[in-house]
């Protein structure tokens, strides 16, 4: 089973870059559950690379449930929703 969530982490200081500053990270959680082992992963889609907190979530949501990471890398490309699922099923 694959489950997506949304959350909003406070983060410790402010995160400064050219572009702007930030007090919270909008993360994309994932949860991958086989044989009664659950694994986790997260990541923060980027606007700048054509990503939102929906556009990864539907990528995500849109994988086969019995996905491996031999698969993950020819159904998804290289971005933040491959990265939680790799992290997911990694954990």
């Amino acid at each position: 089973m694959i489950e997506v969530s949304h959350d909003v982490f406070a983060l410790a200081e402010v995160f400064r870059i050219a572009r702007g500053a930030r007090t919270q990270a909008h993360v994309v959680s994932v949860s991958v559950t086989r044989g009664g082992a659950v694994g986790r992963g997260e990541c923060v889609p980027y606007a700048r690379y054509g990503e939102s907190l929906e556009s990864v979530a539907a990528q995500i949501e849109g994988l086969p449930m019995d996905v491996d990471r031999d698969d993950l890398q020819g159904l998804l490309p290289a971005g933040a929703a491959r990265n939680a699922v790799d992290c997911a099923l990694w954990d």
